[in-house]
């Protein structure tokens, strides 16, 4: 994977009331070469709860290759 990759981060549908996707997080240029796996579980600081704004475990549901050219899709969910 080529280090100025870019991921786009994106909240599953059905799973919109349940993380709330601050500003500042939708795209991420790769700085490691690795990129999430499906099943891969982490928190990050701007995907929250939305009522408690506390900053929520996510999984990994898909991850889309061909979303564009230099341009991957990570779309998260976010366990009952």
């Amino acid at each position: 994977m080529k280090p100025d990759t870019l991921i786009r981060w994106a909240v599953h549908p059905s799973d919109q009331q349940r993380i709330l996707q601050l500003p500042g997080v939708s795209d991420t240029t790769l700085v490691n070469p690795e990129i999430p796996k499906v099943g891969d579980r982490f928190t990050h600081p701007l995907l929250v709860d939305p009522r408690s704004r506390v900053p929520c475990e996510v999984r990994v549901a898909q991850v889309l290759h061909d979303y564009a050219p230099g341009c991957i899709v990570v779309v998260l969910t976010r366990d009952q």
